[in-house]
Order: C-alpha cells, then structure tokens, then sequence
C-alpha cells in the first residue's frame, strides 16, 4: 500500500495533466466512504443512548473498512483522514469511560457459594439449594450471599469483555494512524491537536502517539 505522503504527489499529478482512468468509479468509492464514517458516527450515537457496548465494536468495524486512497482528491482525502479520526477517538473515549475502575481482577466470584458454618449444625457443601438448610437464618444468609456472588459474575463479565473490546478498538484506531499518520510535522501536528481537543487521557494520546508510522 502506498504510503500517505506519496500517495498524495501522485494524486495532485493526475488531477493536473488530466482526468484519471475510472474517475467514475472512484467517484462513487468516495461517497461510500463518506457514508462509512457518517454511519460510524450514527453507531456511536446509538450506544450514547443504550450503553450497549457492542454497538463501539461495530462502529470500530465500520471504522476498519474506510480505505482514503478510494477518494478521488487530496483535499477530500484530507478531510476524511481527520474526521475518521475523531471518530475514532470518540470511540476510544467511551471505552475508557465504560471501565470499571473498582474492579478487582483478582477477587473473582466464587464457582459456587458456600454456606455460613455454625459450631454444633451439620455443615453444608458449597452450591446446595438453600431450601435443603434447615436453619431459617443460615438459609437467608445463604441466600444473600448466592445473590452477591449473581451480582459480582456479572460485573467481572461486563469487566471482562470491555478488556477484550478496549485492546480490539486500539488496535483498530492505531492501526489507522500507523497507516495514515507519518512523522511529519502536518500529519504530527493534526494528530496531537486533535488528540487535545477531544480531551483523550494522556496515558491514551502517548499510546496513539507511538502508532505514529516513523
């Protein structure tokens, strides 16, 4: 593939000497591009309202197939670079809004809940039904319990499949930048200053930053 800074020349090239073989064609790939990253954008306003986590993996995808070199000019190339790009970045700031930051990775829930021992009662083995406990307040501590441990699986679930959707969409945005972003101070710049207005951590930007193709 061709790199962004000489792919641009060529461009502007053809645009000057004469009207490229299948400008039609290409034409038409650009307004599908456009379409791409608008429908993105409209995939990240549907999960403002459900919270549906799900829904930033497929703006993430519907990111991963716009392709700049199917647009037919360098300005609107240019254009579309930038606003994939914060688009990216709105997903990436709703992944790490959606993390749980009191979640303790090595306090995980229990396979199966145990109950209370209590000195001279029959000790129960763990995942008994509660009805089998005679004592009525064993059984409701029992009870309580198995319903903390519902509640503590679900959130290491959520936990769980956010990790697995943070490091899938980083990779997908710095393989976008690696691809389109050089170490120019344009390209350089654009990234920085649009990595400061969307208010992205700085632990974040640092990670974008290095996709930077050197």
């Amino acid at each position: 593939m061709r790199s962004w800074s000489r792919a641009l020349p060529a461009i502007a090239l053809a645009a000057i000497c004469a009207v490229p073989l299948g400008a039609a064609t290409n034409t038409n790939r650009g307004s599908d591009m456009t379409e791409l990253i608008q429908t993105a954008r409209d995939t990240v306003q549907q999960y403002d309202k459900s919270r549906e986590l799900l829904l930033l993996r497929q703006a993430g995808e519907q990111l991963e197939r716009v392709d700049l070199f199917a647009l037919p000019s360098p300005e609107q190339r240019a254009d579309a670079r930038l606003r994939t790009l914060q688009t990216w970045l709105l997903i990436l700031l709703r992944v790490d809004a959606a993390k749980d930051p009191t979640f303790n990775p090595d306090d995980p829930p229990a396979l199966k809940v145990e109950p209370r021992s209590v000195p001279g009662q029959p000790s129960y083995p763990p995942g008994i039904a509660p009805a089998q406990i005679a004592d009525p307040t064993i059984r409701a501590e029992y009870e309580a319990a198995i319903a903390e441990n519902q509640r503590k699986t679900e959130r290491a679930k959520r936990y769980w499949d956010w990790q697995a959707l943070e490091m899938e969409l980083s990779d997908g945005a710095k393989h976008f930048i690696s691809r389109y972003y050089t170490a120019s101070p344009v390209d350089h710049g654009e990234l920085r200053e649009t990595m400061a207005k969307a208010g992205l951590s700085a632990q974040r930007q640092r990670q974008l930053d290095a996709a930077v193709r050197r």
